[in-house]
């Protein structure tokens, strides 16, 4: 698309991603545990930055958590943090909701902590790799998400993955809109 002149040039591009980038080597099934630093790097030699959340089938550095996968000035890795860059500010939560012990698991208590602290940070876009419910729509998320999300006054755009949607855009009653990145690539281009 970039050398066809249908978007611009990558290294004026920006990405965004919503996690769960490991596949197992066989490619025979879903799930499982590994690296995903050989992606990010992918990324950031084509693109101007990468921006990205931890799913709860990734690690970094054999991690679950950015400790061993720190920040450069091309990659940006969130987990209850933000970053502003090109005039974009994103803030960003890693993992899913639910009981502790497994890799990137957080309490509602605790996800709802750090998402409001994010939301008091007025972000563009809020990237999180677990997503809203969508009972009219059928479409599977978390119910706390959906509620936090209807909860904002002036909800930022809000990019997530976890579960596969059969449509990737959704809007709340409030009129916060979702983007479901899982399986997918999602193009947004600005006015030129």
């Amino acid at each position: 698309m970039s050398q066809r002149g249908d978007i611009p040039p990558m290294e004026r591009l920006g990405v965004l991603l919503a996690g769960d980038l490991y596949a197992i080597p066989q490619l025979n099934k879903r799930g499982g545990l590994g690296d995903v630093d050989a992606v990010w790097a992918s990324f950031e030699q084509r693109f101007r930055w990468v921006i990205g959340v931890g799913g709860n089938h990734d690690q970094f550095s054999g991690r679950c958590d950015f400790e061993d996968f720190p920040a450069t000035s091309h990659r940006h890795p969130l987990d209850g943090s933000a970053v502003e860059l090109d005039g974009l500010r994103v803030a960003g939560l890693s993992g899913v909701i639910g009981r502790s012990g497994k890799p990137w698991r957080r309490a509602e208590r605790e996800w709802s902590a750090l998402t409001a602290r994010l939301l008091k940070l007025g972000p563009d876009v809020l990237l999180l790799h677990h997503g809203p419910s969508h009972t009219p729509r059928g479409l599977i998320g978390h119910e706390l998400v959906e509620r936090t999300l209807q909860g904002c006054e002036r909800p930022p755009l809000t990019i997530c993955g976890h579960c596969h949607w059969p449509h990737p855009f959704a809007q709340l009653p409030n009129g916060a809109q979702v983007i479901n990145a899982d399986y997918r690539c999602v193009v947004v281009v600005g006015e030129r």
